[in-house]
Formats: structure tokens, sequence, C-alpha cells
């Protein structure tokens, strides 16, 4: 994973293109993917912690700049 977005509620992630992630997307297309369990458990916790977190860092600016117009006009 390179990168990951996340806006109106959605995260997208991004990553490096290369011909293994093709194989591995054409194989999941085709259900010939075959996945480790304990390692398919551990990304996806993995992935729900990058989303959190981005949600923590983007509610953090929003009140930061609510909290930075307080008392103005």
């Amino acid at each position: 994973m390179i990168d990951n977005i996340r806006e109106d509620g959605f995260t997208m992630f991004s990553f490096t293109d290369s011909p293994e992630l093709k194989k591995l997307v054409t194989q999941y297309y085709l259900s010939q993917a075959l996945v480790d369990p304990a390692v398919y458990g551990m990304t996806l916790r993995q992935l729900k912690g990058v989303m959190h977190s981005s949600v923590s860092t983007q509610n953090q600016v929003v009140n930061n700049g609510i909290n930075n117009r307080k008392g103005t006009k």
C-alpha cells in the first residue's frame, strides 16, 4: 500500500502496480485466490487501524479549525 485517502465516509487504498498485483487481482476475480486466514485477519486489522487513524487525524484537523475560530467575528 502506498497511500490511503478518506473521503465522504469511504477509504480508498492505493497500491503499487506490479505483475504480482495484477496476477493476484486476476486470481481474485476468477475465484482462484487462496488466502492464509491468519495473514488475512492480521491484514484486516492493519487496514482498519489505518482507516481509524485517518479518521482520527481528520477529526483533529476539523476540531482544530473550529477551536481556532472561537471568539472571532
